[in-house]
């Protein structure tokens, strides 16, 4: 299991990667500030062993691909939100996410937590995985 987390996790940071690549930001913001990924997870409760593989797997990555010179020059920093396995707090979680400035959001894992953040991913067009 831990090699499929890890193999998902991956494909995901790859995308985002790709995605990143293919905007063009602002003038402005161009070369300012680190690239901030938002990371919604199951960090207590149930399912709180996957979160905190997923955790443990975008962490490593995130460390490998800032050690190699970021994307575009800019380092990835991770922001990290328990979703506590709930669809509510998920919402809440992709919410706070938004505001927070993010460019995609990884997560949440499960289903249920998943489909009911994506409502407001899909309106705030951000990319979501």
């Amino acid at each position: 299991m831990k090699k499929l987390v890890a193999i998902v996790t991956l494909i995901s940071i790859f995308m985002f990667m790709l995605a990143a690549c293919g905007q063009k930001p602002a003038a402005s913001t161009a070369a300012e500030g680190p690239l901030l990924l938002g990371h919604s997870a199951t960090l207590t409760g149930g399912g709180a062993l996957w979160g905190q593989a997923e955790q443990n797997a975008i962490d490593m990555e995130v460390e490998k691909i800032n050690a190699a010179g970021g994307v575009l020059g800019r380092q990835i920093k991770v922001i990290r939100y328990d979703n506590k396995g709930d669809q509510t707090e998920a919402v809440n979680v992709a919410k706070r996410l938004i505001g927070d400035g993010v460019f995609a959001i990884v997560g949440p894992s499960q289903s249920g937590t998943g489909i009911a953040a994506s409502a407001v991913t899909e309106a705030a067009k951000l990319l979501y995985v």
